[in-house]
């Protein structure tokens, strides 16, 4: 048999393949952003707590990275929309109450990942009547990605936790720490001075909540 009588054959057979079209991504999803930490997530604080930092995750799903802006905006709309759904009774927390900052992030193809980040008055919540009844709504937006529209909402509410501390004096009890177990006073000669400052005025806070510090003649 002659070689062009076997060659004939076989380079038609590779030109029907190279025009059939390739279905290997036909099945794979697309590239989405949501919040992982997504619907209403409880932020814990104690009673003793002037401020918290609260973290929200964004996310890139898809078989394939792809790099994106993300943003977080409040949306007040989501509140009573959880409400009409749920049959609960939220309250949209004040913006004098909290802080975005960090309200933008850049997910990486390889990374995936963003964090934002929230900052909570826990002292300005405390004093509102109902403070664990307040939720703080945020929308996740994004530029070179869709968004996942069924997760990019979170509701932020706050709840206060009381220490057994606060417990015990509200009870009447008196209450006494070891200055030994103030464990920052280890670092004063170490501590960058505006934490260690930070750490003295708890311990005031502490003194004049009613609670002595064995050692230092209560005071």
């Amino acid at each position: 048999m002659k070689l062009k009588n076997i060659l004939i054959p076989f380079a038609g057979v590779l030109l029907l393949t190279a025009c059939e079209k390739d279905h290997r991504n036909d099945n794979l999803t697309d590239p989405r952003v949501y919040i992982v930490n997504n619907g209403v997530q409880n932020a814990i604080y104690y009673d003793v707590e002037e401020t918290i930092d609260y973290n929200i995750y964004a996310y890139s799903s898809g078989y394939f990275g792809q790099p994106s802006e993300v943003k977080v905006v409040p949306d007040p709309d989501a509140v009573e929309a959880l409400n009409a759904a749920n049959g609960s009774s939220y309250t949209l927390l004040g913006e004098e109450y909290y802080q975005i900052v960090k309200d933008t992030g850049s997910i990486t193809a390889e990374g995936r990942r963003a964090t934002l980040t929230v900052r909570l008055d826990c002292k300005g919540i405390m004093a509102l009547p109902y403070m664990n009844d307040y939720v703080l709504p945020l929308r996740l937006t994004a530029t070179g990605t869709e968004v996942n529209e069924k997760l990019n909402t979170i509701l932020i509410n706050p709840r206060m936790q009381e220490t057994e501390v606060l417990a015990a004096l509200l009870a009447g009890a008196r209450v006494r720490v070891e200055r030994d177990a103030l464990e920052y006073r280890r670092y004063r000669r170490t501590a960058p001075l505006g934490i260690y400052q930070k750490c003295a005025g708890l311990e005031r806070r502490l003194r004049e909540m009613g609670i002595c510090v064995a050692g230092t003649g209560g005071r």
